[in-house]
């Protein structure tokens, strides 16, 4: 694989040599479409309990059909005080991911009017929350972080407000090296309760 870094600054492994191309799940003859949808929100009026249910939806049904309760699947829902730290939320996270990353390669079902088992592909098509709960699921710093509110350039919240900031010259995009170096410093920080 070879790191290929966009004119956006997106950062992604092309295959190199003879490796073949990933086979899209539209390529499949049986294929789910999941929409993963999160939120918080307050359990009681003036209490500080709130809950964060996550539940995925298969797009590939009717709409009328597709939010009905037989049809919709809840992996977890967190009952907290406030919010989970990423630790929580990975420790819940990871049984969906590694069912997901199963269903992603094919799992054999019985479907209707075949007489044995078929291969069905199932993956994520999109995320449906807000923007704190976008960055808190995918690992980045919230966007109310002092150095890291943007997942993409080096701006800091101090340079928010700065008129020169949103010209395309005085952008400067976060370099690899430094993406994982926070990522390790992160990981290994000391976790505060």
């Amino acid at each position: 694989m070879i790191l290929e870094v966009g004119d956006k600054g997106t950062v992604h492994n092309v295959p190199s040599g003879d490796i073949a191309d990933p086979i899209k799940l539209t390529s499949h003859h049986y294929r789910l479409h999941l929409s993963w949808n999160v939120d918080w929100l307050g359990l009681l009026d003036n209490q500080p309990h709130s809950m964060g249910p996550a539940y995925l939806s298969i797009n590939d049904l009717k709409i009328d059909a597709r939010f009905l309760q037989i049809n919709v699947i809840c992996p977890f829902v967190m009952l907290r005080p406030k919010e989970p730290t990423p630790q929580q939320l990975n420790h819940c996270l990871e049984p969906l991911t590694k069912e997901m990353a199963m269903l992603k390669n094919g799992i054999e079902m019985d479907i209707h009017d075949h007489p044995e088992p078929v291969s069905v592909y199932t993956d994520y098509i999109c995320l449906n929350c807000d923007m704190p709960a976008a960055q808190k699921i995918s690992g980045q710093a919230g966007h109310a972080a002092d150095l890291h509110p943007c997942p993409y350039c080096k701006t800091t919240l101090l340079d928010v407000n700065k008129s020169e900031l949103y010209t395309d010259n005085h952008v400067v995009l976060k370099e690899d090296y430094e993406l994982l170096r926070h990522a390790f410093h992160s990981r290994d920080a000391p976790v505060h309760h």
